[in-house]
């Protein structure tokens, strides 16, 4: 049977990029993903669901047992034999399909699988076609969802001891846009793009919503870019295939920056025209 394990073996693999975690398929219908110093197997991803491919059955219905073996159900094609005695599978033509046999089926297998550069898509060739997969980091669990203990003074605590990353993540978890200033402004500038790195994608559409509320009511509109300027490059990959669902988030700091964008331009200009008017003023004082 092609369910059995005997036969089953590794034919094509690949390593991600920094080379934590190995990707491996052959004949088998599971893609494993194995991390490479501990040797364990962190996941196997099913290829195909469709029972009519040999390999993909766990267990056979014991209804279609018989003395002589198991009578497949999904193959009731008539077989014919021909002129010289060999048998292969009708076809809706009434034409013999030329090298098939009445009992054969196409077995599931992974014939090559490659990684993105990023490693969070990688893609496979099966039976059934070009499998492609896409790491959905909106799904990550996070363990402050279970925390009890995430109230305003353990941010304060967390603050006091300058363990920044743990205070902004529990502001973020507590959804309160005051204490989350108060813990945005009192990181320092030095310190933003570790931070950044560490906040779970599943937190970055209700941040960046209220980085964009503080941007537009502070005076610190630098040190708010700054903010921005990191998440985007230390979530990049996130924001390219979350596609959407960050657009209202984005647009938000769009619109902060154009308004104050907006202001310091009305300013400027109120500015250069005072100052061409001492300018003339002064010259005609001169003259005089």
């Amino acid at each position: 049977l092609a369910n059995s394990s005997s036969g089953k073996c590794f034919t094509t693999i690949c390593y991600s990029a920094d080379g934590d975690t190995l990707y491996a398929a052959g004949f088998s219908k599971y893609v494993c993903i194995y991390e490479t110093s501990e040797f364990v197997l962190l996941s196997r991803i099913q290829l195909s669901q469709n029972i009519s491919l040999d390999g993909v059955a766990d267990q056979l219905n014991s209804k279609y047992m018989t003395e002589a073996g198991p009578i497949d159900p999904l193959f009731d094609t008539e077989a014919v034999e021909d002129a010289k005695g060999k048998v292969g599978l009708l076809t809706p033509g009434g034409e013999v399909l030329p090298g098939t046999k009445a009992d054969s089926r196409p077995v599931v297998r992974g014939n090559c699988i490659c990684l993105s550069p990023a490693g969070d898509t990688w893609a496979v060739a099966s039976t059934e076609g070009v499998l492609v997969y896409t790491k959905d980091e909106s799904l990550l669990f996070d363990p402050f969802d279970l925390d009890e203990d995430v109230t305003p003074a353990a941010v304060n605590v967390a603050l006091a001891k300058r363990e920044y990353a743990k205070a902004l993540l529990m502001s973020i978890h507590l959804r309160d846009v005051k204490i989350f200033n108060d813990v945005i402004e009192n990181i320092p500038v030095g310190e933003i793009d570790l931070v950044t790195s560490k906040i779970p994608p599943a937190r970055l559409h209700w941040m960046m919503q209220s980085l964009a509320e503080c941007m537009s009511k502070s005076s610190y509109f630098e040190f708010y870019v700054t903010w921005c300027e990191s998440i985007l490059l230390n979530h990049g990959s996130y924001f390219k295939h979350t596609g959407s669902s960050m657009t209202s988030a984005l647009r938000a700091i769009h619109k902060a920056v154009s308004q104050t964008q907006s202001d310091l331009t009305s300013t400027v200009e109120d500015c250069v025209f005072k100052l061409e008017y001492i300018q003339q003023v002064a010259g005609e004082k001169m003259q005089r």
